[in-house]
């Protein structure tokens, strides 16, 4: 398997551009894996890693950047900066429908059935809170989420947006995306929007150009990485 592009490195961290149609981590030692695959490469230049963990998931039909802690130490320090909003990622996605304009989405995502979540909308606003506040108020919630959606384009009945993914909960962008009425094109699972046509000729999943993680940024670092 062909070795991921490699965004940046240093001792402690490792980013590479998560290919679409490629999960992060599977079975103990899936070759297929992006965990593995980042593994046997490093193996194969001479500096096989006695410690390598993810730090952030993406779906399997996303792409972008995926970071990967070499030590325990930098591994919780990710997870403490993840908590606490301080690492920034933007995607870019194509939605059904014409979003208007931009939208942050306050909501609860909890587990649901048939491997789905469930979205409970608190509150939508056009304005952009401050986010270090937002997570102060909300810092002890394991299921709240923020969603800031910006249109930035249109075109036959869609909207490409840029998407800011404050919390990281499971399918946030899916299931939100789909809960304010405008889901991504061609994902089959979260696209239970009444008086939409229920897409056609699509696989499982959603097309592999139409959700990306464009960039993550980690401030408190000085690091910034763009997918593609």
């Amino acid at each position: 398997m062909t070795a991921p592009t490699i965004l940046f490195e240093n001792p402690r961290i490792l980013i590479v551009d998560k290919p679409a149609g490629m999960i992060v981590h599977g079975s103990r030692h899936d070759p297929d894996t992006l965990l593995e695959c980042v593994r046997s490469d490093l193996t194969r230049r001479g500096s096989p890693p006695p410690f390598l963990t993810p730090s952030n998931r993406l779906d399997r039909n996303t792409r972008g950047p995926v970071i990967f802690a070499k030590d325990p130490a930098t591994a919780s320090a990710l997870v403490t900066l993840f908590k606490q909003g301080r690492i920034d990622k933007t995607y870019r996605a194509r939605l059904i429908g014409s979003l208007p304009g931009p939208l942050f989405i306050e909501a609860l995502i909890e587990r649901g059935s048939h491997r789905r979540v469930r979205v409970s909308i608190i509150r939508t606003t056009p304005e952009f809170p401050e986010k270090a506040a937002w997570f102060n108020a909300n810092r002890t919630s394991t299921t709240i989420s923020a969603t800031w959606i910006r249109p930035i384009d249109y075109r036959n009945e869609e909207t490409l947006a840029e998407i800011d993914l404050w919390t990281g909960r499971h399918h946030q962008i899916r299931a939100v995306c789909e809960a304010i009425g405008h889901p991504i094109f061609g994902d089959r699972r979260y696209n239970r929007v009444k008086g939409l046509k229920r897409l056609k000729n699509s696989r499982e999943g959603f097309s592999i150009h139409d959700l990306t993680c464009i960039t993550l940024r980690i401030p408190d670092w000085g690091i910034e990485v763009h997918s593609g």
